[in-house]
């Protein structure tokens, strides 16, 4: 059994194993969820978008799965060659590009010697293995009846370890640490939040020139603190000093009954600088609150399930906080229908160009129907 949020979040899902007579428990936090069922052998199945309230109990979630699906399976190992156990492999529907509209997200761990499967429906996915101590490792693959392999091949991660302090060498609780490497298009960010004494840790960074810059209630960086990495290098005591900064804080409201929606992500971006900085999901009246924001002028973003995408209401935040902002979200209106015959049509062909090996995790892949 996997439970996550839906709609593409990146928070690791809650992984459970149901006993020997299919019955599963757990405990989780408040929240919205999609919980799905894999087992090998078996076609995944998942529920609607489910609502847990604190202190809420919900039994009797049930999933029935049909036997079928296709066999992927793997072997991930470190650059040395030796096997990597306990990799999570996450499987989405779609590929690194373009997510799909499912809520299929399975996940399989690897064993003592490096090796994973699972059963499949057909289609497009996405495959991420990630370790705490290596940089993740992500791959595309079209399924389509034939048994198909994935291997990963990971490098082993950099690790960060520091303190966020305000500018008067106070620590700052809570605080969100971000890092960015410049150089890479993918696998570039990492996150972690600070413990109460300030204190965070980076794992499975990649090599290279990395800069970290941290925001918390009240403050944010000035400027980012750059640090470089070499391969499974680990580098501690590093400081990342916080500013005086503020907040922007409002409402999102459905535009036509002027209520609030739950699940909103609203974010804000600024042009002059390239800074952002975004809030947890509304809460049940569409209250949110953006923290760490430094003066500048913002545009706001806001998304979420059912909703159309909101984009371009400006802010400005000068010398305080901004407060009772109102971003108006329409209903989003569902299409369906079907194709005959059920088949997925290649696209068109460029005149005069011929197919080519698609590069994939810097290397050429043989196996048809692998994509990046």
């Amino acid at each position: 059994m996997r439970m996550g949020p839906p709609g593409g979040n990146d928070t690791p899902s809650t992984v459970v194993t149901s006993d020997k007579t299919g019955a599963w428990s757990t405990s989780i936090a408040p929240g919205t969820y999609v919980i799905t069922a894999a087992a090998n052998g078996f076609v995944p199945a998942s529920t609607d978008k489910l609502v847990v309230a604190a202190a809420e109990h919900k039994d009797h979630i049930d999933l029935a799965l049909a036997s079928g699906g296709t066999l992927v399976s793997g072997n991930v190992t470190d650059v040395g060659g030796g096997p990597i156990a306990g990799v999570r492999i996450t499987m989405r529907r779609g590929n690194m590009f373009a997510r799909s509209a499912h809520n299929d997200e399975i996940v399989a761990m690897t064993g003592e010697d490096g090796t994973y499967k699972m059963t499949l429906a057909d289609g497009d996915w996405n495959a991420t293995a990630t370790h705490d101590d290596y940089t993740h490792g992500t791959k595309s693959f079209r399924l389509a009846g034939t048994a198909m392999k994935v291997d990963f091949v990971l490098v082993p991660g950099a690790t960060i370890r520091g303190q966020v302090v305000t500018r008067d060498g106070q620590p700052l609780a809570g605080a969100v640490v971000n890092t960015h490497a410049e150089r890479r298009r993918f696998e570039s960010f990492a996150t972690a939040t600070a413990d109460a004494d300030g204190k965070f840790t980076l794992k499975g960074l990649g090599t290279g020139a990395m800069s970290l810059s941290a925001s918390g209630r009240g403050y944010a960086s000035k400027s980012p603190t750059t640090i470089t990495l070499g391969i499974g290098e680990q580098v501690d005591n590093v400081k990342i000093v916080v500013d005086h900064a503020f907040s922007i804080s409002g409402t999102v409201v459905n535009k036509g009954t002027k209520q609030g929606i739950a699940g909103i992500r609203v974010g804000a971006f600024t042009m002059a600088s390239g800074d952002s900085a975004s809030a947890d999901p509304t809460e049940a009246d569409g209250t949110f609150e953006i923290v760490g924001v430094r003066p500048a002028a913002y545009l706001l973003f806001a998304m979420g399930e059912g909703v159309m995408p909101e984009m371009g209401k400006s802010v400005e935040v000068v010398a305080k906080n901004v407060t009772d902002v109102v971003v108006e979200m329409s209903t989003g209106v569902t299409l369906s229908g079907r194709v005959d015959p059920p088949v997925v049509a290649s696209p068109p062909r460029e005149r005069g160009r011929q197919d080519q090996p698609r590069q994939c995790d810097g290397g050429r892949e043989g196996l048809r129907g692998l994509r990046r």
